[in-house]
């Protein structure tokens, strides 16, 4: 089967099987995105990339706020608003007590 005679299959559906179809792409594509970068794989990229890093020194007080800020935004840029809410809720999906994990 072609995409065209899929599109014009689309046509023929109701707008319930149409409901039904939109949340199975849905999940489907939510399912890759999160078979794309496993915490592991995370993990070892960001390992990957701070492995030249010097150890910096923070001292209470000396914040750059504007360096800071360009940090943060280089960290957003490429990140669609639905990708950064998608981080932000699995930031907020568990809390972690500071205790708890400087006991790892």
């Amino acid at each position: 089967m072609t995409l065209q005679e899929i599109l014009e299959a689309l046509d023929e559906l109701s707008w319930e099987e149409m409901e039904a179809l939109q949340q199975h792409l849905d999940q489907r594509r939510s399912g890759h995105q999160r078979d794309l970068m496993t915490e592991a794989a995370v993990r070892r990229q960001i390992d990957d990339i701070l492995k030249d890093a010097e150890p910096v020194e923070l001292v209470a007080g000396t914040m750059d706020v504007e360096k800071l800020m360009r940090g943060i935004d280089a960290m957003r840029e490429g990140l669609t608003q639905e990708e950064l809410e998608e981080i932000a809720d699995a930031m907020n999906e568990e809390y972690i007590e500071v205790d708890d994990w400087i006991d790892e």
